[in-house]
């Protein structure tokens, strides 16, 4: 509870104004702190839940889940704390599916799952 306090309390005092940009998704029809499925787990104090907007793409704001630490930087190209999901131009999961499935990578098996 308090790094919440403390996390809000700093985007206060970043300059950043994430109510504007909380209206500015809701305007343009996406989902403001509402349940959302990539939220961090909210017994996890090491992470925070944030609305990441990428820079130059608004339409494609989503839900992610960083470490304490990442949360100032994203505060600070306007992002928020909370959930948000936009169902705007290029994100509605349509595409025409054209790859070719190749790809290498490395590694062993631990017989453990990590989420």
């Amino acid at each position: 509870m308090r790094l919440t306090l403390v996390l809000i309390l700093f985007a206060a005092c970043t300059g950043g104004d994430s109510t504007s940009a909380q209206q500015a998704l809701t305007d343009q029809g996406c989902m403001v702190n509402t349940p959302d499925p990539r939220a961090c787990d909210p017994a996890d104090t090491k992470k925070t839940t944030v609305c990441h907007i990428p820079p130059g793409n608004p339409d494609n704001a989503h839900t992610i889940c960083v470490g304490n630490e990442a949360v100032p930087a994203h505060l600070d190209h306007g992002d928020f704390v909370g959930t948000c999901t936009c169902s705007g131009s290029g994100s509605d999961g349509s595409g025409d599916g054209s790859g070719d499935g190749s790809g290498s990578g490395s590694g062993s098996d631990t017989g453990t799952q990590q989420f």
